[in-house]
């Protein structure tokens, strides 16, 4: 480690992807934000979402 001349990494914080939505007299604000350094895709994370709620109710149906 450099103590005389250290490396500073300034991250600026990234905007939200932003959407509302209006339900009766409720209006809903979303922020979706994603992490670049994800293991996984979200495409892969709510497939593995609704593979986890179809068995799930399927238990639940027994």
């Amino acid at each position: 480690m450099n103590l005389k001349n250290p490396t500073v990494k300034i991250i600026k914080p990234q905007e939200p992807n932003r959407f509302t939505k209006r339900i009766g007299s409720t209006t809903f604000t979303v922020n979706v934000y994603f992490n670049p350094n994800a293991k996984e895709t979200a495409q892969d994370k709510i497939m593995r979402l609704i593979r986890n709620d179809t068995s799930l109710a399927k238990v639940a149906n027994l």
